[in-house]
């Protein structure tokens, strides 16, 4: 089992909660203390979760960020080009 950590944030006027998930308690821990200091933003929580690494999943979701990286480099080259 590995431990990952979600920060969770309410930012007024949306209704619906944000979240960011990170490997590491510092890094969640940084992030919380970011967002205590920006305006509108409250009900700051970090949550640890307990998952295990499906090996099949992570290269999907991987492929799929490859993709959209390669989409983005595509759009910013023709716009600056």
């Amino acid at each position: 089992m590995t431990t990952g950590f979600a920060v969770t944030w309410r930012k007024k006027p949306h209704a619906l909660p944000f979240m960011i998930d990170v490997d590491s308690m510092e890094l969640a821990g940084e992030i919380a203390i970011l967002l205590n200091f920006q305006a509108l933003t409250h009900d700051i929580a970090i949550t640890a979760l307990e998952y295990e690494i499906d090996p099949e999943m992570k290269a999907r979701i991987w492929a799929r960020v490859n993709k959209r990286m390669e989409e983005y480099e595509w759009k910013k080259s023709a716009v600056l080009a």
